[in-house]
């Protein structure tokens, strides 16, 4: 008699305890009543038939094996949504693994916040890619069709504008892009970046061209992404005001390759001498004048 009392007491508890305690507890309480000490045929039923198959489905999705990988997917969605306050940093990436369901110092997958960092310029990169495919598919269609130009200068504002939800923290996202430990990742990023814009808005050039363009490109995002955090206006419309009147370097370089297309090999050589090489120290920001 007093075993009975026991079960039914355990029984009480546990059903109690069932309709308080998150699922995770549930299915640790399950796996205790259906140890082989409890009988088979009196074995006791907590819930009914369908709910414990809705059970079995979520115990076993919790479960499934995670790679390192995945924990890190989960564990840069929740630092992103703390970056504004706690910054590029360990601290944000710990924080952001307790909020994922991980102890602190799963942080540890990321090499600090240099790569939370480059893992969202990556991911900026990435959604930009799928922009610019939907806008190729546009210029398809005459009707549709935008000067290139335009079609890069858009291109430009997109991606610029991932920046925003960031832009109290992004200097110092730039400092740690610029670390020794990811500079190499920086430069591969940015740089493919430039070559994705340049390729969708239709630019198949293989010649001394193909670098001139991208180095402009990246002349005219870097500047203007630096006008960016100095902005104070609405909506940025200063910035996209910058942005228009830098594009005129584009247009500039569209017009020296369709003339160096037209020329001879030794009269291209020396246009790209007199024309090129201005390019060329305006990109390194050379023979500037600067107010003392």
């Amino acid at each position: 008699m007093a075993r009975f009392v026991s079960r039914t007491r355990l029984l009480n508890l546990i059903n109690t305890t069932f309709k308080t305690a998150p699922i995770r507890s549930v299915s640790m309480m399950r796996t205790h009543i259906t140890s082989p000490h409890t009988s088979p045929v009196n074995k006791p039923t907590l819930l009914n038939s369908s709910r414990q198959i809705s059970l079995s489905s979520i115990t076993h999705n919790e479960e499934k094996p995670r790679t390192d990988q995945t924990v890190k997917e989960e564990i840069y969605t929740e630092a992103m949504k703390l970056v504004t306050e706690h910054g590029w940093t360990r601290k944000t990436l710990s924080l952001g693994a307790e909020a994922a369901g991980y102890a602190g110092v799963a942080e540890g997958l990321f090499n600090g916040g240099e790569e939370l960092a480059v893992s969202f310029i990556q991911k900026c990169n990435d959604e930009l890619v799928v922009y610019l495919k939907e806008m190729a598919t546009i210029q398809e269609n005459p009707d549709t069709k935008v000067p290139q130009s335009e079609f890069i200068r858009n291109a430009v504002e997109y991606r610029l504008r991932m920046l925003i939800p960031y832009i109290s923290v992004w200097p110092q996202g730039l400092a740690v892009l610029h670390s020794p430990f990811v500079l190499k990742d920086t430069v591969g990023i940015s740089t493919q970046m430039l070559d994705d814009i340049w390729y969708y808005a239709g630019d198949r050039s293989t010649d001394i061209n193909w670098y001139t363009k991208r180095g402009l490109l990246g002349k005219l995002y870097f500047s203007t992404q630096l006008s960016m955090l100095n902005d104070q206006s609405p909506d940025f419309q200063d910035t996209w005001k910058f942005l228009n009147r830098r594009m005129d370097d584009i247009k500039v370089m569209g017009s020296l390759a369709r003339s160096l297309s037209s020329l001879s090999l030794p009269q291209g050589i020396a246009e790209v001498g007199k024309a090129g090489l201005t390019s060329i120290c305006n990109i390194a920001g050379l023979g500037q004048n600067r107010r003392s």
